[in-house]
Parts: structure tokens; C-alpha cells; sequence
């Protein structure tokens, strides 16, 4: 008789066992699990209603929720250590007073709903793995969503980092400093909120700006917004100070000649750019790829040009139009800080 399997492999104990594998998945969808929990508490308002320590049922009313299901939510926010449980009243735990509620400066609402928009895009894996990227326009998606939510992760901590480093090693903080690229324009808010003396300047697509204009009034902190294409127009010119963080200005030696002519002699320049530890990650390069933008490659790692040498082509190709290397060093995990001086004639 032809049977599909053979009855002895029933007594057999596979090595490894399929146990083991079972866990890893269990700890995959955890990871799911929790980022669910923290999304839907932020949407319904839970950490905004729980500046006061409340029960379950408190709660829920505020919130128009089952009083049984809130607290088995606010239970799975007690084990991820965002809320604290004493007896049976629920309070914010520091880190959710701190990202999760609308009244604190650094809330990162935005971030989590950004993210939940990168999860859906793994829904269309299948449909991406048979057919290549979904192709979007840049001009939709390098807009005011994009940037707002990059301004919104920024504002978690980042902009502090990157201010305080300038001011260590730009030196005094004078005269003129255009942001290259600068989008939001939070950096140049920060650094001319403490140094009144230095006049701001963001230079990007005039659609990106929008955003950098809403954050000037938002901090009540005035910049000169100076709209243009890093490829097609100049960079305003006469600056004792520039920075650029994360864009191609900070790698492609086709720039240089711009930014070269925009920095006044004796003018410092300050760049943050990714490493090639960026682009590490086989699951994070694949969702780098699952879309596309027309016209453009983006190479199959991310922020693969942080691999490639362009990158100290673009050092040389500095010296050489007499912006010399001051100093090299990380700044983060996958960041690196470089500070030039312009030596010679304008």
C-alpha cells in the first residue's frame, strides 16, 4: 500500500526540535503584539487621560471603551513598562509622560502612527517580492507628512544631541549659518533661540519649508527660508556656518562646488551623514526596498551611499576647494560628525 508518510517517523524526535522554532515566532509576534498595544493606547488616548492615577473603569469611561478590555490593555502597557499599576490604579510611567501624551514637548504620536504606515506596507510583500517596489512620486512622498514626521523623531532628543555638539566645536556661534537641506529647521530654531547673535537660514524645496515655517512660529523663533534644489540652485551665499545633516549634500562630490561657494574663508562646516553601519540589517533593508521612487535608485541597502566612496571623495574634493577636515568622529550607532574649515580665498 502507497502511504503519504511513514508511520515510524511518529516515534522520531526531530533535532532541532520544532519547539524551539515554535518560541522564535512566539517572540516575532510579540514584538507585533506589543507595537499594537502601544498604537491603539495612543490612538484612544489612554496615556492623555491618565495624568491622574484611575481604575479601569475610570478610565474606560473616559475614554468610551469596555472597562474589562481597558484593563487588560493597561496591564499589557504595566508588563511593557509604560504604565505603573499600584493597587488598582493606573498612572504614566516617566517614558509615556514624556512620548505619549499631547502636552509634552517631546510626544512622538506621530512617530508611532509613521510606523503602523511602515507595518502596512509588509501586508504587500507577496505582491513586492513577485513584482519589485510599489514606484511613488517624490514630490508626494517627500513632503509635509515626511517631514513632519522626521521633525517629530528629532524632537525626541536628537536635536538636543546635535545642538549641544555644534555649539562644542563650531565655536562661538555668530554671524550667518544655513541649515543645507534643512527641512523642519528645528536645528536652526534651537541653536538661535540660544545665540541671538546668529542669524538662521533653511535652505530647501519650497514644499518642504512649509513645515519649517509652521515650527518658526510654533518655537516663535523667526529664520530666513530660502527655497531652491540642492542640484539646481545655489546655496545662499555668505555664511560664517553651515550644517547638513542627512541628505546628499553631506556625501555627493557633484555638490561640493555649491556648498564650496556658499561658506565664507574662515567659515565652519559641520555634516552628519550615516556610516555604512546604516546600511546593516536584512530586515530593515528589505523594507528599505519595498518601494521606490520614480527617477531615483536607492540602492538595494539602506543609505547605501554611506557604503560606497563617494564619501571620501567628497572629503578630497572639499580640500581641494580649501575646506579642510578639523575633526572626524561618531556621533551615534549609524552617524558619523565631520567638522570642515574653509582656509582658503572665497
Amino acid at each position: 500500500m502507497n502511504t503519504k508518510y511513514d508511520p515510524k517517523d511518529l516515534a522520531r524526535v526531530p533535532n532541532p526540535e520544532w519547539g524551539e522554532y515554535r518560541n522564535k515566532i512566539e517572540e516575532y509576534i510579540d514584538g507585533y503584539r506589543a507595537f499594537r498595544v502601544l498604537e491603539t493606547s495612543a490612538n484612544m488616548g489612554i496615556f492623555d487621560n491618565l495624568a491622574h492615577p484611575s481604575d479601569k473603569e475610570t478610565l474606560a469611561k473616559r475614554i468610551g471603551a469596555d472597562p474589562a478590555m481597558t484593563g487588560l490593555l493597561c496591564d499589557c502597557l504595566t508588563e511593557m513598562g509604560l504604565l505603573i499599576k499600584e493597587g488598582d490604579l493606573y498612572s504614566n510611567a516617566p517614558a509615556a509622560e514624556l512620548f505619549f501624551t499631547e502636552s509634552s514637548p517631546f510626544c512622538q504620536k506621530e512617530s508611532i502612527a509613521a510606523s503602523a504606515e511602515r507595518m502596512r506596507g509588509w501586508e504587500t510583500l507577496v505582491q513586492r517580492v513577485q513584482d519589485g517596489p510599489e514606484i511613488v512620486s517624490q514630490k508626494e512622498f517627500f513632503g509635509e507628512k515626511w517631514i513632519t514626521m522626521i521633525a517629530t523623531g528629532a524632537r525626541g532628543g536628537s536635536t538636543g544631541k546635535v545642538i549641544t555638539y555644534l555649539e562644542e566645536h563650531l565655536g562661538h556661534l555668530s554671524g550667518t549659518m544655513t541649515d543645507v537641506g534643512g527641512g523642519h529647521g528645528l536645528y536652526m530654531i534651537g541653536l538661535c533661540a540660544r545665540h541671538p547673535e546668529l542669524k538662521g537660514r533653511v535652505f530647501d524645496r519650497p514644499r518642504i519649508l512649509k513645515t519649517a515655517e509652521k515650527y518658526c512660529r510654533d518655537y516663535g523663533v523667526p529664520l530666513e527660508l530660502v527655497p531652491g534644489d540642492l542640484y539646481e540652485d545655489p546655496i545662499p551665499g555668505g555664511n560664517d556656518l553651515m550644517f547638513i545633516s542627512f541628505n546628499p549634500a553631506c556625501s555627493d562630490p557633484k555638490l561640493v562646488p555649491n556648498i564650496a561657494a556658499a561658506l565664507s574663508p574662515g567659515g565652519r562646516l559641520a555634516v552628519r551623514r550615516h556610516t555604512a553601519a546604516a546600511t546593516t540589517g536584512a530586515l530593515r533593508n528589505l523594507e528599505w526596498n519595498l518601494r521606490a521612487w520614480d527617477g531615483f535608485r536607492k540602492g538595494d541597502k539602506r543609505h547605501s551611499a554611506a557604503a560606497s566612496n563617494e564619501g571620501d571623495v567628497y572629503i578630497e574634493e572639499l580640500a581641494k576647494a580649501g575646506i579642510a577636515l578639523v575633526s572626524r568622529e561618531g556621533f551615534d550607532r549609524e552617524s558619523e560628525m565631520l567638522v570642515f574649515e574653509k582656509r582658503g580665498p572665497s
